[in-house]
């Protein structure tokens, strides 16, 4: 788990505890690149299992795998907000990392308000400034 990914779990954390809700990761497995285009190699910091565990040592309360096949990848960002996060899910708030990789944020943005679900971007995950090299 990089610092980045530690930075979007001290966020919902803090949003979970502001709305009073478990603070749960979502996760996908198959890993969404993998079934979108299997052909290309995929890069995992962690296998399932392992990400799992270092999901339950974060503080977390939980942690939720979605299966991604086609029925999830033939979702817009839109509805998978409105019909699995707000209508299956009853989540209350959402972090996420920043800058958003995936298309539609604005989209995002606007189910979220819509459904009253309360969504938030992490801050970067900063490194700390580099020495110059001793000479």
């Amino acid at each position: 788990m990089h610092r980045g990914h530690r930075t979007v779990i001290a966020a919902a954390a803090r949003r979970a505890k502001t709305l009073g809700a478990p603070a749960v990761a979502l996760t996908f497995e198959p890993h969404p690149r993998r079934f979108l285009r299997p052909e290309s190699p995929l890069f995992r910091l962690t296998d399932e299992n392992t990400k799992l565990r270092l999901l339950a040592a974060s503080g977390l309360d939980g942690a939720l795998v979605l299966t991604f096949d086609r029925s999830l990848a033939s979702l817009s960002a839109e509805d998978f907000i409105t019909r699995i996060l707000v209508g299956r899910l009853a989540v209350k708030g959402v972090a996420t990392s920043w800058p958003p990789r995936a298309n539609g944020s604005a989209s995002r943005s606007r189910s979220c308000r819509r459904s009253k679900t309360r969504a938030g971007r992490s801050p970067r995950a900063r490194s700390a400034p580099r020495s110059p090299p001793a000479a």
